[in-house]
């Protein structure tokens, strides 16, 4: 079972927005762009609501099928006399296997049995919603566009399902949606402590799923509560804190504890400072991560006659220490890049192998937005080993340094309102209250719709107010006619040539003379590649006319090789062929296509399975490029 795209009506200031998600399983990774306070956090605290996963839903508390703040999702306008429903509806696409599991999931647990009313894969709506009227909230709801039957205990037939029985078909659908986490900034504050037992506060239980996610990726089977409190909180030791460690030391159950917390402490070590080394390019041998543990008194607590009285059961706890040399530092105590780096590993490496590999999309607000550009720009870099098939990552940014080019495709821009009046912050926060309606426009619609825009990239800077500066110049890139040679050069310079190839597409052929003014203006070399179709040579005289561009500054396709006119040409016969990129009709090449193939791959990081003519020509392709732009 997996989401295809949610749509969000009147939760908060959202009026009415979808996200859809791509069904690709190379483009899981998903950017909402925006300045503050345009609604990101809005979006991804809906999508959270749907199905929040119980570690995230400690702490954020989300939860539309609950009844929770829910006066805090009316629209502000219309806080006292809303009426109407506040929904979050899932696109959901489900597949026989599912059918079947959650058929079994309702016998097991209700004894009921469920059918569907369709065989096989289908797609369907599934929506949870309050309702209100005149401000008051009226309870909460569900419904779902998949038909089903419900048989009961001792019934010999299956009856359309209505009314309360529907409650068992839900939970049984339910019971396998993907879960949704949802990370705040604030739960990458390491703590010093991480209590495995009382302290039952959001955050210590946050952390205290976060451990066990690390015991259970050892594969031992070791869980806090049997091998490690309750080894603790056996009666014997059930006494006031004044004897509790005499005895407890002289008992030998330390030692057990002591390899359960070695066993995690070495699986922390291995993995984090592999991704660490992956991430950063860092050789991280001779550091280590220790799990040292501790006991601390337990709360007072209350006997049989109700009159406080001291603790008899004590809680044990965690710290982790990066071990150099002779040299210990608790992590809470390092950098702040370190810290939520470490907060960050730890959270998606042992939860992405969690449940067996159970789909999980992840919900990042702002990562790393005040770390330095260096690191944010390596954090991105590490998105999509965490965006695995099954798993999806959703994030907000308003950093032109959290915005990968290759992503766009699977991009939104949000906006705070219909009648926006400008994109100063001061301005969005002072809007009134009714005209709020926060939008997720595509990306690739965006840019239809800025079709002043010099390239198809500016769309973004423009809207989180990017300005070059002396300090960004550093070299100037090729330009291209638009985003399919942009993808397929990429491919070709990042999967075959294995180098880094600098350029940007523009939006036609057409459109390239601001750009070619720009580089003029800023002082760097201008380097042009359009197709050599008609087009392309028509605007090459254009451009030499008009800004003077010599043959070396502005080339065709064809001058590369007289074979190629569009960057299709590349591509041998068996290879389209395979890869379906005719139109039935015409047989002509579908670019769009092209794109998406390229785009979905150059995101995954997975090859195409391309013959060895077409693997040439891109190599010669990114070749010539590359050094073009030296």
């Amino acid at each position: 079972m997996n989401y295809i795209g949610f749509r969000i009506q009147n939760f908060k200031g959202i009026k009415d927005a979808y996200i859809g998600l791509s069904e690709s399983n190379h483009a899981r990774v998903h950017t909402l762009v925006g300045l503050n306070e345009s609604g990101k956090t809005t979006i991804l605290e809906a999508i959270h609501s749907f199905a929040p996963d119980s570690d995230t839903k400690i702490i954020v508390g989300s939860d539309l099928s609950g009844s929770g703040a829910v006066q805090d999702l009316v629209p502000r306008y219309a806080v006292a006399d809303f009426t109407g429903d506040i929904s979050v509806s899932a696109t959901i696409r489900i597949t026989s296997e599912d059918k079947i599991a959650i058929c079994k999931t309702a016998r097991d647990t209700t004894g009921n049995s469920i059918s569907f009313d369709k065989e096989g894969e289908e797609v369907f709506s599934y929506t949870k919603f309050h309702k209100y009227q005149n401000g008051d909230h009226k309870g909460n709801f569900r419904r779902a566009s998949i038909g089903t039957k419900l048989r009961k205990t001792g019934q010999r037939k299956f009856f359309e399902v209505s009314g309360n029985d529907l409650k068992f078909a839900y939970d049984a659908i339910e019971s396998l949606m993907p879960r949704i986490a949802y990370f705040l900034t604030f739960v990458f504050d390491f703590p010093d402590k991480i209590y495995l037992s009382g302290r039952d506060d959001g955050k210590s239980l946050f952390y205290r799923k976060v451990f066990q996610d690390i015991l259970d990726y050892d594969h031992r089977g070791h869980k806090i509560t049997d091998h490690i409190v309750s080894r603790i909180h056996k009666s014997d030791f059930q006494i006031e804190w004044p004897s509790f460690h005499r005895k407890f030391n002289a008992s030998g159950e330390g030692e057990k504890i002591d390899q359960v917390i070695d066993r995690a402490a070495q699986t922390v070590t291995t993995n984090i400072f592999k991704q660490w080394n992956d991430i950063f390019g860092e050789d991280a041998s001779g550091k280590e991560v220790i799990i040292p543990w501790d006991i601390d008194e337990g709360p007072a607590r209350i006997d049989k006659k109700g009159v406080e009285a001291p603790a008899i059961l004590h809680d044990a706890y965690v710290q982790f220490r990066i071990k150099e040399g002779g040299n210990r530092y608790n992590v809470e105590s390092r950098s702040l890049g370190f810290r939520w780096f470490f907060a960050f590993l730890l959270f998606t490496q042992f939860r992405v192998a969690r449940q067996h590999g159970a789909a999980t999309i992840f919900l990042f607000d702002e990562p790393a937005s005040n770390l330095h550009s260096a690191a944010q720009q390596k954090l991105i870099e590490s998105f999509p080993e965490i965006a695995k098939d099954p798993h999806i990552l959703i994030y907000s940014t308003h950093s032109h340094y959290m915005i990968e080019p290759k992503w766009l495709e699977q991009a939104y821009i949000v906006k705070n309102s219909s009648n926006e009046p400008g994109d100063s912050v001061i301005d969005l926060s002072v809007l009134d209250d009714q005209s709020i309606d926060v939008q997720a426009i595509p990306y690739r619609k965006f840019v239809h719709e800025n079709p002043s825009k010099i390239s198809y990239f500016q769309p973004i800077l423009d809207k989180i107010q990017i300005f070059p500066s002396k300090f960004d110049v550093k070299q100037s890139g090729i330009i291209l006619e638009g985003k399919s040679d942009y993808y397929v050069l990429r491919y070709a310079a990042e999967r075959i040539i294995k180098k880094t190839v600098v350029a940007f597409p523009a939006v036609g052929a057409g459109t390239l003379g601001a750009l070619i003014a720009l580089n003029r203006g800023w002082g760097l070399p201008v380097k042009i590649l359009l197709d050599g179709d008609d087009a392309g040579k028509r605007e090459k005289k254009r451009y030499q006319k008009e800004f003077y561009l010599s043959d070396d500054e502005i080339l065709t396709l064809s001058e590369i090789n007289p074979s190629w006119k569009v960057i299709e040409d590349l591509l041998d016969e068996k290879d389209i062929m395979e890869l379906g990129l005719q139109n039935e009709k015409d047989g002509k090449i579908n670019k769009q296509k092209v794109l998406s193939i390229f785009q979905e791959r150059l995101v995954s990081g997975a090859d195409i399975p391309l013959s060895k003519e077409t693997k040439e020509n891109l190599r010669a392709l990114a070749e010539f490029v590359r050094k073009l732009s030296m």
